[in-house]
């Protein structure tokens, strides 16, 4: 399925794999349980920070270049939940954009 184009989409685990390093990426929603999420409170090691497991594997969303990949635009992958940095988020309310239609 390939990814929405330039509308609303949904964050998803590569073809639902389960393997380590398989990537993420946006496509269009479906509710597939590679697209559902559970946010994890953690206080180590950053403290109010969230660790992302896909409901269909129960593994933990980080940065594929681990803890040195800090340039925006960095792409995340799933593995073994490790209680490293690169696999802790910080969530931060804005406001919300108006939806426009797409065309």
């Amino acid at each position: 399925m390939a990814p929405p184009a330039g509308g609303l989409g949904c964050l998803s685990v590569d073809e639902a794999l389960l393997d380590d390093g398989t990537l993420l990426a946006p496509r269009n929603c479906t509710s597939a349980a590679d697209q559902r999420f559970l946010f994890q409170p953690v206080s180590v090691p950053v403290l109010n920070g969230f660790v992302l497991r896909p409901v269909h594997s129960g593994k933990c969303v980080g940065l594929l270049g681990g803890v040195a990949e800090v340039d925006a635009g960095a792409e995340l992958s799933q593995a073994a939940c490790s209680g490293q940095a690169d696999q802790v988020f910080l969530l931060e309310r804005v406001e919300r954009a108006p939806l426009t239609p797409a065309g």
